[in-house]
């Protein structure tokens, strides 16, 4: 992954360039994803980005290049995953730009 880009993180070209497994853009649950990060600052997004990615810095050509541990472009993308009662915490896959979100709502 190029991690010379800007330094800069711009929230509207990380959402615009975010995939939804079994998620729309319109659930609720992302919806208050997107209000909590909006609400961060520069250090948010730059913990919040290497937490899913592995990686502060965005590439230089922006999200749209984001790129797996493999060198593939991989765009960030957001999962739905059962509820594990037992760990109901999102998990981050950073080999694959990727957040998994419990379904809450099956609990």
């Amino acid at each position: 992954m190029i991690t010379s880009g800007p330094s800069v993180i711009d929230i509207q070209d990380w959402k615009n360039n975010t995939i939804y497994d079994c998620y729309e853009p319109s659930d609720q649950v992302i919806q208050w994803f997107w209000e909590i990060v909006e609400s961060y600052d520069q250090k948010g997004f730059r913990n919040l980005l290497h937490y899913c990615t592995g990686s502060m810095r965005v590439p230089i050509m922006g999200f749209a290049k984001l790129e797996s541990s493999h060198g593939h472009i991989k765009k960030f993308t957001i999962r739905k995953i059962d509820y594990d009662v037992d760990n109901p915490y999102p998990k981050s896959y950073t080999c694959f730009n990727r957040l998994d979100l419990p379904n809450y709502s099956s609990k």
